[in-house]
């Protein structure tokens, strides 16, 4: 099984990083191995364009049995998620996605009428 565990940075994955030096070898292809199973981790970068240019760019390289994104990923505290939380995503904003005005106001791509919010992946 090739399991692939993405993370924007370093400092998320670095206990998982730690465990898997311990007990996994070393293998080709930036793998860590044990058994059957392969581990890559990736540092994709902070932000959506990061993530998904690091993260095609690897899909296209191989193919994972399992894609894993770990560590904050983008989620804001809000005092109810603690540190080694496993959450499913319900539903996403795109708090960035859109232009700041002279007046420093914020305008998203839908006020600016350039993709309509009933659209795939805002729907």
């Amino acid at each position: 099984m090739h399991l692939l565990i993405v993370s924007a940075t370093i400092f998320e994955l670095a206990p998982l990083q730690t465990y898997l030096s311990e007990y996994f070898k070393e293998a080709a292809g930036g793998f860590l191995q044990k058994g059957l199973l392969k581990i890559r981790l990736l540092y994709a970068g902070v932000g959506m364009t990061a993530t998904a240019f690091s993260l095609a760019k690897a899909l296209t390289e191989r193919k994972y049995d399992l894609v894993i994104n770990a560590g904050i990923a983008g989620a804001f505290p809000n005092g109810s998620l603690q540190i080694g939380d496993v959450v499913s995503v319900g539903s996403e904003r795109f708090g960035d996605l859109g232009v700041e005005d002279a007046d420093q106001r914020f305008t998203d791509v839908h006020e600016l009428q350039l993709t309509s919010g009933n659209r795939f992946p805002f729907h």
